[in-house]
């Protein structure tokens, strides 16, 4: 007897097949400036773009209070560093961290479908037919010729 199903079993595989990928996502940490880190790149004269800047990107540890804007001005900040302090959003710190995930794709392979589509026609039209050998004797359990 003959064997039927090999035909379709590779064009199955291929259609219910899986990608596997990973993806990783890298976010960075949260370093929010604090009222010292001011103070001290005040007092080591650090240009004052850069501390706004730092500020603005970053966000503040916490909002200062009136005794912190007295400190900021005695170390020399500037006034764009105090406004900059005062109208940041305060931020929790927060480490970098890494996020991986992983996707399954289950979409059939490409040509997967036309390749089953054509093995189960070459076994229908090609064994299953009495005009194909001339009669029927091979078919046993395959219904009537």
């Amino acid at each position: 007897m003959r064997m039927r199903f090999p035909a379709l079993l590779l064009p199955l595989a291929a259609i219910t097949g899986c990608t596997v990928y990973q993806v990783e996502e890298r976010i960075p940490g949260v370093d929010p400036v604090s009222v010292d880190a001011v103070i001290a790149m005040a007092r080591a004269q650090v240009n004052d773009w850069h501390i706004v800047g730092e500020i603005r990107a970053n966000g503040v540890l916490r909002a200062p209070g009136t005794d912190d804007l007295i400190a900021l001005k005695q170390a020399g900040a500037s006034d764009a560093a105090v406004r900059a302090m005062i109208e940041a959003p305060v931020r929790t710190p927060r480490a970098p961290e890494v996020i991986r995930r992983t996707y399954y794709d289950t979409r059939p392979a490409e040509g997967a479908i036309l390749l089953g589509l054509g093995a189960a026609a070459a076994w229908t039209f090609g064994h299953n037919h009495h005009w194909h050998h001339g009669h029927h004797s091979h078919y046993h359990g395959c219904g009537h010729w």
